[in-house]
């Protein structure tokens, strides 16, 4: 997605199968308006990294437990609060 994309509040991964080889996400900055980003069962079940970037107005990423191969979220200029107890999270990534 390209910078100012995406103007909702929320962004949903959903559908049963929709993503089922996506190993990374990169979520770049998209105007800073997004606070949500939920991911449902079984929608991207290989995503073993997610990055995201510049998006200070997050505030819940949520659907975390059925991303069972996630090993780790990226962080850069972004709200830390997203983290949770068994994802590293890293701020400033290159």
């Amino acid at each position: 997605m390209g910078r100012c994309s995406f103007k909702r509040e929320e962004l949903v991964f959903k559908q049963l199968g929709s993503f089922p080889s996506l190993v990374l996400l990169d979520l770049p900055m998209i105007c800073n308006v997004l606070a949500f980003v939920k991911f449902e069962y079984g929608t991207t079940p290989k995503l073993e990294l997610l990055r995201i970037e510049g998006w200070w107005g997050l505030q819940e990423l949520s659907g975390l437990r059925y991303l069972a191969n996630l090993n780790e979220i990226r962080l850069k200029k972004a709200s830390p609060t997203v983290c949770s107890s068994r994802i590293t999270c890293r701020n400033n990534y290159k």
